[in-house]
């Protein structure tokens, strides 16, 4: 892998559950849909077939064949799980293997034409080399032999992807359900009880508890690598004064715009989410003391302090030679990332019982003991500070490598990593904030000025 990563999007979104038998016999449309068409996939009354490669992935899981498990998925997604099941889960029955049983609670097709905006993991997946693809939204009811935060007694909610390739049906995607807003939008969503017990399991996530189907508190345990202080006050971000800000809008029309938008992003409100406070574990709104990673070679679990992780991840992601500034942007950039995942854990990481893995091609590059003095200096900068949107939520930190010489596109969603260098070298006189602030607020991301400080 490069050092410059186009890692997956990780926590890559997602969202909840319901109560079965109905499926949709409907042609997907490939580019476009009726009316008549997407009523009926809005409609729960339609019933049809479980797609067959689900009925082998749940025979797999019930059966404990984990060759036939690994093999329903295609062949891009099997390499995830190289080392699937580890010796610790064979001992443990961590992740998918704490699972007694599996089956379809209730089940529906969903059209192509929203299926991007629904779940946009799944725009990582090359749909050119599949045919017949179909995408479904299906409560899975899970008996386990020992509940936990990736997996409990209940109906969880998931979105499934699938596809022929050489005549064979694969599973081409696989996502947690965590956000109901766009199935809402479109009437997609179920009208179950199942879907209201699992909505409580999210919503209580995000506010740092971790509960079951029945609302009951699931105990947890955190080892933590690094401690991270909860209590100082958190920096300010650097802003211009307010007599610099009204001067520089008299003169908008004649300057370089690439400055306006960087002054722009520099504008935080100094009032918005920069106060300590408390951190709750796997919280939305404050950070857990460490994240659960799954060593791919070892075949190990570990848990691991942000500046630990971050320190073993940065000189992977970004040149260690690059500009201090463009560093600590990418160190705080990283972290963010790692939290979101841990509040809202995806697959494959899940079926490991972790929050992520060192795969480059589904999270971010770990490396372990890949330290490098001025990626180490960088994570130290910013040691306990992360990123929220203007909401006070953390948000899925995407980020691409961009293009060398080239800025990126302002207020897209998505950080340029060549973008953080290009502002640090041209533009010495802003710092991480406006470098983070500029590719995240006013964005998908955050609807005002991203927040940024020690949560």
């Amino acid at each position: 892998m490069e050092v410059i990563t186009m890692f997956k999007f990780m926590g890559k979104w997602i969202g909840i559950l319901a109560i079965l038998s109905m499926i949709f016999t409907v042609p997907l449309a490939s580019a476009a849909a009726s009316d008549e068409q997407l009523d009926s996939f809005a409609s729960d009354s339609t019933q049809a077939n479980i797609p067959t490669v689900v009925q082998k992935y749940m025979e797999a899981i019930n059966t404990k064949d984990w060759k036939a498990f690994v093999d329903s998925y295609s062949p891009d997604i099997q390499k995830s799980y190289s080392t699937f099941p580890s010796k610790d889960q064979l001992e443990n029955r961590t992740g998918i293997l704490s699972v007694n049983s599996i089956e379809v609670y209730e089940v529906k097709e969903l059209p192509a034409i929203h299926i991007m905006e629904i779940e946009p993991y799944f725009k990582e997946i090359n749909t050119t080399l599949y045919d017949n693809v179909h995408y479904y939204y299906i409560g899975f009811n899970y008996n386990v032999s020992q509940e936990s935060e990736f997996f409990y007694n209940g109906v969880r909610y998931e979105l499934v992807a699938t596809g022929n390739l050489d005549g064979t049906e694969y599973i081409i995607g696989h996502e947690n359900v965590y956000d109901l807003t766009s199935l809402d939008k479109y009437g997609y969503t179920f009208k179950s009880d199942a879907v209201t017990k699992a909505q409580n399991i999210v919503d209580q996530r995000e506010k740092g508890i971790i509960v079951n189907f029945n609302n009951e508190v699931l105990p947890s345990s955190e080892n933590t690598d690094d401690t991270m202080k909860n209590t100082e006050e958190v920096e300010k971000t650097s802003s211009l004064d307010e007599s610099s800000a009204i001067e520089n809008e008299k003169n908008e029309n004649t300057r370089d715009p690439l400055e306006l938008q960087l002054e722009r992003a520099s504008l935080e409100k100094a009032s918005k989410g920069n106060s300590a406070e408390t951190i709750q574990p796997f919280s939305a709104t404050s950070t857990p003391s460490t994240i659960k990673l799954y060593i791919t070679k070892s075949g190990t679990l570990k848990n691991i302090g942000f500046d630990s992780y971050a320190k073993q991840v940065l000189p992977n992601e970004w040149y260690a030679s690059w500009n201090k500034k463009a560093l600590q942007a990418g160190a705080i950039t990283i972290k963010t990332y790692a939290w979101y995942n841990a509040t809202y854990p995806r697959k494959p990481a899940t079926n490991y019982g972790a929050h992520l893995t060192d795969n480059p091609d589904n999270y971010q590059h770990f490396v372990e003991n890949s330290n490098e003095t001025s990626t180490d200096n960088a994570v130290n900068d910013v040691s306990g500070i992360f990123m929220r949107n203007s909401n006070g939520k953390v948000f899925d930190a995407q980020y691409r490598a961009g293009k060398k010489g080239e800025i990126g596109e302002a207020f897209g969603g998505v950080l340029s990593q060549w973008g953080t260098q290009y502002i640090a070298t041209n533009y010495p006189e802003y710092d991480y904030y406006t470098i983070l602030s500029y590719y995240y607020s006013f964005s998908d991301k955050s609807d005002d000025y991203i927040q940024v400080g020690k949560y």
